[in-house]
C-alpha cells in the first residue's frame, strides 16, 4: 500500500470460501505465486497451496519460503518450484518482514526493497545506542512500557492513507509479542474517532503519517494533547522510510517485553485454538460431523451461540457482552471476507463500543497474531465471534476437506479455546444473505444496549 503496489501483490490468508473465490478473476494474468510458512505445516498456507497449484496454468512460477528442512522446502523440490528461499530459523514469524519473507514478495512486486533495507540499516545503527534516549527503538519500548504499566495499555492506530498496512503490522507484532502471561498491550486499529468527547485514561494514541499529511487533523490532537494524552508520531518522508520503522518497532516491542518481564518471541497461547481445530477436522473427517452445538438463541437470520447462557434472551446475552469492565476491550472476530460491506462492519463495531474500545480481527488471520494475547493476555477481553454459511463453498484438491469446513473448524476452535482461557465468547452465525443478516444484528446489539440502560423512576439499586 505504501508503494503503490496493493494491484500487483495480493495476500491471501483465509479460509473463507469467499476470500479464496475472489481471487479467482486474478488468475489469467497471475505471473507468480509465493507460499510461504517458517515451519512449512501451517494448515492454511497448505490447503491454499493445493488450491492454487491446481488452479494456476503451467506458465505461473511458484516459489516457496521456509525455513531449512520443512515440509514446504520438501514439497517445492518435489513440485519443481521455481524458487525456494530458505530463510534464517531463528527468526520468528512477526519479527520477519526485513527477511526474506517480506523481501521475495516485495520484489517480485516491483517494490524497492533496497530502499527499505537501507532506511531499516540506518535504525538499525541508531538502535545499538546503548543510552535510551539515543536510541529510537530503546525509547519506543520504554514508552510502550510505562504505557502499559500506568494503565494506558490501548494503542489507539491512527495511520494516513497508505500507512494502514504499517497499522495493522503492528498490530500483530505487538499484540503477538505482548500479550502472555496475564499481561499484554491491545493495538486497536483504524480506530474511531470520538469528536470532542475525552479519551478514556487508558488510551495512547500513535499517529503514523506522511511529511505534510497528518492521519488526524490537527485541532483534535492539540485536543488530545491538553488533555495529557499520551501522543507517539511517526512521520515518513517516503515510502522508503517504512523499513526503518520495521527496524525500529521491533527493537521496540524487544525492549518492552524485556521491561514487563515477559519473553516477547514466544506464542504459548496459539497452539490451543490448532488442536482445537485439527480436532474438529478429524471429526469431519471420520464423519462424525463438525461438532456445531445447538444454539442458543435463534431468530430470523441470526443465531446466537453463548456458553453458559442457554435459555436466556438475546438482550441478555448481548447486554452481557457489552457490559462494561474497567481495563477491558471487545474484540470482534470475523470469519468472513474483508471484502464485505466496510460500512456494516464499521457499524457493528460502533454498536459494540462504549467505554471500552473495539478491536477487529478477520479470522482465521488473527488467530496467528492478536490471538495470542485474546487467550493469554489480560483477561479483560470479550469478543464477538461472526461466522456464515458460505454462498458457495469450494472444495480442497486432494483433502477431505472443502474450505467452508475448514473456516468452520478454526472458528469453533477458537471460540473453545477462548472459553476454556475463561473469556466470554459470544459466537453470532449469519444464515443467507449476508446484508439482512448484519442488519438483524445490529437491531439486536441496539436493543440490547437500550434495554440496559437505566429506565425513569429506577433506583439506583434497581438499576
Amino acid at each position: 500500500r505504501a508503494f503503490g503496489a496493493a494491484e500487483r501483490l495480493r495476500i491471501v490468508d483465509s479460509t473463507v470460501p469467499d476470500v479464496v473465490l475472489a481471487v479467482e478473476p486474478w488468475l489469467p494474468d497471475v505471473t507468480d505465486v509465493v507460499v510461504a510458512s517458517k515451519s512449512g505445516g501451517t494448515l492454511e498456507t497448505a490447503v491454499l497451496a493445493d488450491y492454487f497449484e491446481a488452479r494456476c496454468d503451467a506458465r505461473v512460477r511458484f516459489h516457496a519460503v521456509t525455513d531449512p528442512g520443512s515440509e514446504l522446502e520438501s514439497r517445492a523440490v518435489a513440485g519443481g518450484y521455481a524458487s525456494c528461499h530458505l530463510n534464517a530459523p531463528d527468526i520468528g514469524g512477526r519479527f520477519s518482514v526485513l527477511s526474506r519473507f517480506g523481501s521475495v514478495p516485495l520484489a517480485l512486486a516491483g517494490v524497492d526493497v533496497e530502499g527499505i533495507w537501507r532506511t531499516a540499516s540506518a535504525m538499525a545503527e541508531q538502535c545499538a545506542e546503548p543510552i535510551a534516549e539515543d536510541n529510537p527503538g530503546l525509547w519506543l519500548g520504554a514508552i510502550l512500557a510505562a504505557a502499559g504499566d500506568r494503565g494506558r495499555d490501548k494503542l489507539l492506530l491512527h495511520a494516513a492513507p497508505g500507512l494502514e498496512g504499517l497499522a495493522d503490522w503492528i498490530e500483530q507484532l505487538v499484540a503477538e509479542s505482548t500479550g502472555k502471561d496475564g499481561v499484554g498491550l491491545v493495538p486497536v486499529t483504524r480506530p474511531e474517532l470520538e469528536g470532542s468527547t475525552p479519551l478514556p485514561a487508558d488510551r495512547t494514541v500513535v499517529l503514523l503519517e506522511w511529511a505534510g499529511e497528518d492521519a488526524v487533523a490537527q485541532d483534535q490532537v492539540a485536543d488530545w494533547a491538553q488533555a495529557e494524552v499520551p501522543i507517539l508520531r511517526f512521520v515518513l518522508s517516503e515510502p522508503a522510510d517504512i523499513g526503518a520503522e520495521f527496524y525500529r518497532w521491533q527493537v521496540a516491542v524487544a525492549a518492552a517485553g524485556a521491561a514487563m518481564g515477559i519473553n516477547p518471541f514466544d506464542e504459548p497461547d496459539v497452539a490451543s485454538a490448532k488442536r482445537r481445530t485439527g480436532a474438529l477436522l478429524q471429526a469431519t473427517q471420520s464423519g462424525a460431523g463438525s461438532a456445531n452445538p445447538a444454539p442458543d438463541w435463534s431468530g430470523d437470520s441470526v443465531q446466537l451461540f453463548a456458553p453458559g447462557m442457554a435459555d436466556r434472551s438475546a438482550d441478555e446475552i448481548l447486554e452481557a457482552l457489552m457490559r462494561p469492565i474497567p481495563g477491558g476491550y471487545v474484540g470482534l472476530l470475523a470469519f468472513l471476507s474483508p471484502a464485505a460491506p466496510q460500512d456494516s462492519m464499521r457499524a457493528v463495531r460502533a454498536a459494540l463500543g462504549g467505554p471500552n474500545p473495539v478491536i477487529l480481527g478477520w479470522g482465521p488471520g488473527y488467530l496467528h497474531s492478536s490471538g495470542q494475547l485474546h487467550k493469554g493476555g489480560p483477561a479483560a477481553g470479550r469478543f464477538l465471534m461472526l461466522t456464515a454459511d458460505p454462498s458457495t463453498d469450494v472444495g480442497i484438491p486432494g483433502r477431505p476437506w472443502t474450505f467452508g469446513e475448514v473456516a468452520q473448524a478454526q472458528a469453533l476452535g477458537d471460540a473453545c479455546a477462548l472459553a476454556e482461557a475463561g473469556r466470554m465468547v459470544v459466537r453470532a452465525h449469519l444464515r443467507g444473505p449476508h446484508g439482512p443478516a448484519i442488519a438483524e444484528l445490529l437491531r439486536l446489539l441496539h436493543q440490547a444496549r437500550e434495554s440496559s440502560k437505566p429506565r425513569k423512576g429506577m433506583t439506583d439499586e434497581q438499576t
